[in-house]
């Protein structure tokens, strides 16, 4: 008799908790707009410029030559303040590099110090502005390139644990390489040639399909026939071999960008190349297969981006086309008119990061145009409820197990049920401690745009997590 008191006890003691699923329609609150007088603001950045754990804007700022504010091309921060952006007391010059545009601008870990330094390419040169312990920037240093800059990579370009600055140049097809090492510092440009001549602006460092390691990936001849190179880099910082991935004749690619978009549930990069009228993603790497493409008439085709913008484990492809962005998950388009949301439209130029700190990745984007300024549109994807079943005896405290997600990440890590105050240390696979953060109340978000693409060790309230860092 008592024993069955005891499983009736058990039994009506259980109890159901409910966690929250980011799932449907992925929508969008109106843009907020941060207006920009006098300069265009050619090109934007996120990381964290103030080392407090939040993702930032960085917007690197041009003249022409009808402007008067030619003393006024600076790099402008908006640091995260709650809900919104507001721009930093410090603005930051080019340090006399007051001519002609910036090309590009990044951000990454240079020095290993684990704080998010910026990366800008004016004319031949590259200029980096290095974050210190308070959260200020130094004065830009500059390395000579040798040629005129398209655009800037920051990442672990030769497998070897330290980021790397990898430029894109206009003349030859080349491509210039300035390594990190142990001791923080950067070595002399390397120069690696292509087969393939011409300038372009894409560029990217990634893992190529079941590449366990990083490559260098250039495309060339954008609106035209491309071609894609490969850079795959030893430990000698030979890049052997060069491969040459010719882009089917049917592509004439304006953009490309590289990202796990296939909703297969395997762990391996496609590559994603949008052209007049069509979107179109490429996998194998050494012998390209077509996994699909979608047509997207009347479609102007733009910079491209990747990013898991619904919490559903799967990144979706965004693409700027003229007055719109477009966003395709699951094969399926939607597009978003940006007068609806802003009153700039056409940007040349955008970024997906979580601007504050929900979990969600929102966009940020600029325009070139004088006066264009800077825009944010804030992800408000609903959540719904998934009624998971969890045992628990009533009479008993629940004990909040951390949570700690997504799996791998890019841009942010996300931490549940912690109390405040708690210290949060980011571990490497030598054990050398990256980072420590301290926990909030609810969910503490961390920032890990700045890290190498490796595995981490995460501890938490005593307990150790392990992350993948992409």
């Amino acid at each position: 008799m008592k024993k069955l008191v005891v499983i009736i006890f058990v039994v009506f003691g259980f109890m159901f908790l409910r966690n929250n699923v980011a799932c449907g329609q992925i929508t969008f609150e109106k843009f907020s707009c941060y207006p920009v007088s006098g300069v265009m603001t050619n090109h934007l950045a996120t990381g964290d410029f103030n080392h407090d754990g939040k993702t930032d804007v960085a917007i690197a700022t041009s003249y022409t030559e009808n402007s008067t504010s030619i003393n006024n091309s600076k790099l402008l921060l908006y640091l995260q303040d709650k809900d919104n952006l507001k721009i930093a007391d410090n603005t930051y010059d080019y340090d006399g590099k007051t001519y002609g545009s910036v090309a590009s601008i990044v951000c990454g870990d240079i020095n290993h110090d684990g704080l998010d330094d910026i990366v800008i390419g004016v004319r031949n040169e590259v200029g980096i502005y290095y974050q210190n312990a308070n959260g200020k920037f130094s004065l830009p240093v500059y390395l000579y390139a040798g040629t005129t800059v398209d655009a800037i990579k920051i990442g672990d370009a030769d497998n070897d644990g330290f980021n790397d600055i990898v430029v894109s140049c206009a003349d030859l097809g080349r491509i210039v390489v300035f390594f990190g090492d142990v001791s923080g510092k950067l070595s002399n440009a390397n120069y690696y040639l292509s087969k393939k001549s011409g300038g372009g602006d894409v560029l990217q460092i990634a893992k190529l399909s079941s590449d366990t390691q990083n490559s260098v990936v250039k495309m060339y001849g954008q609106g035209l026939i491309g071609s894609v190179t490969v850079y795959h880099f030893n430990k000698d910082r030979t890049a052997d071999p060069i491969n040459i991935i010719n882009v089917p004749t049917d592509i004439n690619p304006v953009s490309f960008v590289v990202g796990n978009v296939n909703s297969d549930n395997k762990k391996e990069n496609e590559m994603v190349f949008s052209m007049t009228g069509k979107v179109t993603v490429w996998g194998g790497v050494w012998n390209l297969v077509n996994v699909f493409s979608l047509l997207t008439p009347d479609c102007t085709p733009g910079a491209l981006a990747v990013g898991d913008m619904n919490n559903d484990g799967v990144q979706e492809i965004l693409m700027i086309s003229g007055d719109f962005i477009k966003i395709i998950d699951n094969k399926v388009i939607s597009s978003y008119y940006l007068n609806d949301y802003s009153k700039n439209n056409a940007p040349d130029v955008f970024s997906v990061a979580d601007l504050n700190s929900d979990g969600k990745l929102d966009i940020v984007s600029c325009s070139s145009l004088l006066d264009g300024g800077m825009s944010v549109m804030l992800n408000t994807t609903a959540t719904v409820v998934d009624n998971t079943l969890h045992v628990g005896v009533i009479d008993q405290p629940m004990i909040a197990v951390p949570k700690v997600f997504p799996n791998p990440c890019v841009d942010v890590l996300n931490i549940d049920n912690t109390k405040e105050g708690e210290i949060v240390t980011i571990y490497d696979s030598t054990s050398r401690v990256i980072k420590k953060v301290k926990t909030t109340n609810n969910r503490t978000v961390v920032n890990t745009r700045g890290l190498l693409s490796e595995l981490y060790i995460i501890n938490v309230s005593g307990k150790n997590f392990k992350i993948i860092k992409k």
